[in-house]
């Protein structure tokens, strides 16, 4: 019994390591197939398995494919890289889902000559390079794009096996989005020097003004204690007296109270108040009177 499970066992690994791999990406692609004598592979490759089995038995396939950039390698990786898409008679690829082309110009190649197409041998396999418009009947076939890193790299016409190059368009880089500034830190207000005030320094005294105070000073006592005016005495009215024979001596001595009056009341004025100048006035009145009275006495013989 254990013999046999064994062998059983054995038989089932043999035969699940000679089946192909299936990958999730082996994509399926329906619709027709071309079984003419234009088809590289006749009658296509509809899934990605067969695609990658027909390409690695047939030597004419590889050598074909080989113009177009397609190597063993990205045939082994196709499986990874394939997307359906379509190609259209206008030379535009697109990929499924996507409204812009991946690739544009596009160029394919097949078994027939036909008008517009330019024959191509290598290593000792002939076909025909054309674009779209000049072999295909409709507007656009399905096919296997193989995309690295979103960008084209190529693609196989699933209906008859045709490889396709083109000129792939970079892919829109998706937008940044706005980034929030920064704030900037509020910046700090300098500090507001601070000037010292200066101290006024006490004014020097001078001459003018400490004679100014001084005058100050003494107008404001002088104000403050008048001097009370002196009381006139009454003097009696003399007699009149016949007028006296002007002589020159009497006439060089009657200016002379005038005179004498005078001199004290004008060195007396800077430093009297209103009280002093009364008196003054008075006292010079009296003394012109007196003066008076007393050459008149001497007239008359008193």
């Amino acid at each position: 019994m254990v013999r046999k499970a064994l062998l059983t066992t054995v038989v089932v690994g043999t035969v699940f390591l000679s089946m192909p791999l299936a990958s999730a990406a082996d994509i399926s692609i329906g619709g027709p197939s071309d079984c003419d004598s234009n088809a590289v592979i006749r009658c296509g490759a509809h899934s990605v398995g067969a695609l990658v089995s027909d390409y690695q038995s047939s030597s004419y396939v590889q050598k074909v494919f080989s113009v177009f950039g397609i190597s063993g390698s990205d045939m082994s990786n196709l499986s990874s890289t394939a997307v359906m898409g379509r190609v259209t008679k206008q030379g535009d690829v697109f990929v499924d889902g996507q409204s812009s082309p991946v690739a544009r110009h596009a160029v394919t190649g097949g078994r027939q000559d036909m008008p517009g197409s330019t024959a191509v041998t290598v290593r000792g396999a002939t076909f025909f390079r054309r674009p779209p418009r000049v072999s295909f009947q409709q507007e656009s076939l399905p096919a296997f794009v193989s995309m690295v890193n979103g960008q084209f790299q190529f693609a196989i016409i699933a209906s008859c096996g045709n490889a396709v190059t083109a000129v792939a368009v970079p892919p829109k880089k998706p937008k940044p989005k706005p980034v929030a500034p920064a704030p900037t830190p509020p910046t700090p207000a300098a500090p507001t020097p601070t000037t010292p005030t200066p101290t006024p320094a006490a004014p020097t005294q001078t001459q003018t003004q400490s004679q100014s105070q001084q005058v100050t000073q003494n107008q404001e006592v002088t104000v403050q204690t008048p001097i009370p005016a002196p009381v006139p005495t009454p003097v009696p009215t003399p007699a009149p007296t016949p007028a006296p024979t002007t002589t020159t001596t009497e006439q060089a001595q009657t200016p002379a109270p005038t005179t004498v009056a005078a001199a004290p009341a004008a060195a007396a004025l800077p430093n009297t108040g209103p009280g002093d100048i009364i008196g003054l006035f008075v006292a010079s009145g009296l003394a012109g009177f007196f003066g008076y009275r007393r050459f008149l006495l001497r007239k008359i013989g008193y």
